[in-house]
């Protein structure tokens, strides 16, 4: 028993283990992700300015402001064509794999009022207003609101391989926990009427045999059969006694069958070589026990 609590406890930490190991490496990879996102902000920074001409003047440093929305300032004035703006935010965050759901805000810097905006959820759900219209030399600071979270994306076999080790687990551990026979215990020993049987205890009511320490559990029809040859020990006992007695309820009655239970009870008695079920051919059945 002890054994069985112990390999409880080692499927149990091994859960818990590789559970810990799951969400340690998702979170990495998330703050990988979002790290990844600014690096990919600036250089969408980086290429609006170069396809406005300008090659010399500075991207200055993403702000954050929540954890899924990324806004990029620059040092100098300059002109952005929508559609440009549009193609090179879209191309840049589709190549990096991050989420594809995503609003962007240009904002003028003075007055923080949107001069312009785009959308993108799907390819029938973008929106993308003026496009072909040149926006005039400002001081703008653009802003990217990812509408998804920024998170990894586990692949279908890593739910699959969970499922199936959770599943495992689960097996492993009902096997462990299933008593085995003989490690079951009557509830109250002490008002159990017990019947001694050369050197065995036959508790009646809840079906055990017990020899020092070694307790042995009896089916219902095992217990009954014994309580009877048991009341005349040294007696024979009639088949059909028997078989009324024990299979009366059930309406169907073979002899085959008193005969295989019979059986699984002498190997049961079989700790004592005192005790002995004889078969008297023809007639039934006599518990003999020495001494």
């Amino acid at each position: 028993m002890k054994r069985k609590i112990l390999g409880a406890f080692l499927l149990l930490g091994a859960a818990l283990t590789l559970t810990a190991a799951v969400l340690i490496q998702t979170d990495e990879k998330s703050e990988f992700l979002e790290q990844r996102a600014e690096v990919v902000i600036r250089k969408i920074g980086h290429e609006l300015l170069l396809y406005a001409g300008d090659s010399t003047s500075r991207v200055l440093p993403v702000k954050r402001s929540g954890n899924d929305v990324f806004q990029l300032e620059f040092e100098n004035s300059f002109s952005f064509m929508p559609d440009s703006l549009v193609n090179i935010v879209r191309r840049t965050l589709a190549a990096a794999e991050l989420p594809f759901s995503y609003i962007v805000r240009v904002l003028e810097c003075s007055k923080l009022e949107m001069v312009y905006g785009f959308e993108v959820r799907s390819p029938l759900n973008t929106v993308e207003p003026c496009r072909g219209r040149v926006q005039p030399i400002g001081c703008y600071s653009i802003q990217i609101a990812f509408t998804e979270p920024i998170k990894p994306v586990a692949s279908t076999d890593v739910y699959y391989f969970g499922a199936i080790a959770l599943l495992g687990m689960a097996l492993l551990s009902f096997v462990l926990w299933k008593p085995s026979p003989k490690e079951i215990r009557p509830e109250n020993t002490s008002a159990e009427k017990v019947t001694v049987i050369g050197a065995l205890a036959f508790g009646e009511k809840s079906g055990f045999l017990k020899r020092g320490d070694k307790l042995i559990q009896l089916s219902n029809k095992e217990s009954k059969l014994l309580k009877i040859l048991a009341a005349k020990t040294n007696h024979l006992v009639d088949r059909e006694q028997l078989q009324n007695e024990i299979w009366t309820s059930e309406g169907v009655i073979t002899s085959r069958s008193l005969d295989m239970f019979v059986s699984k009870l002498r190997k049961k008695l079989s700790d004592d070589p005192s005790i002995r079920i004889v078969n008297i051919h023809g007639r039934g059945y006599r518990l003999e026990v020495d001494g």
